[in-house]
């Protein structure tokens, strides 16, 4: 049987891959071909659609394999300083989301699914974190 806290690394990691596969997605421009609405491409073509010159699904890609690598190698060898790191992706992370739903919302005025598909997945998790901190009593380095 997986214990309570193992169980948010997994759904973690489950998270961290959509967000990932969703990430290489939108790299790959397979949005445009697979979008859900019809208004992806006015999102990718924006000009919110990068940071620092680099396209926001490549920084994606980058963040979520290194947030699934390390939450990997927590549920194999578990340590307080990996799920200290992990939380705090999170919760930047899901700041992040915020800001780029909010784009979408107000300021864009269009929504691309598989920004969003990201975007959702990290206020979840932000959102098991808050749950497992306020009922499990996590975060004191599983």
């Amino acid at each position: 049987m997986v214990n309570k806290h193992k169980l948010v690394d997994y759904i973690l990691l489950a998270l961290f891959t959509i967000s990932f596969l969703s990430s290489l997605g939108l790299s790959l421009d397979v949005s445009s071909k697979f979008c859900l609405t019809s208004t992806c491409d006015i999102v990718s073509s924006s000009s919110y659609s990068s940071t620092l010159g680099i396209k926001n699904s490549y920084w994606g890609i980058a963040v979520f394999a290194l947030l699934s690598i390390l939450t990997l190698w927590h549920i194999l060898e578990p340590h307080h300083h990996k799920n200290k790191l992990i939380r705090t992706g999170v919760v930047i992370g899901s700041i992040i989301s915020m800001y780029f739903i909010f784009l979408q919302v107000f300021i864009i005025r269009a929504f691309c699914s598989y920004c969003l598909i990201v975007d959702i997945s990290m206020i979840l998790a932000l959102i098991l974190l808050f749950l497992e901190w306020r009922y499990g009593h996590g975060w004191k380095g599983s």
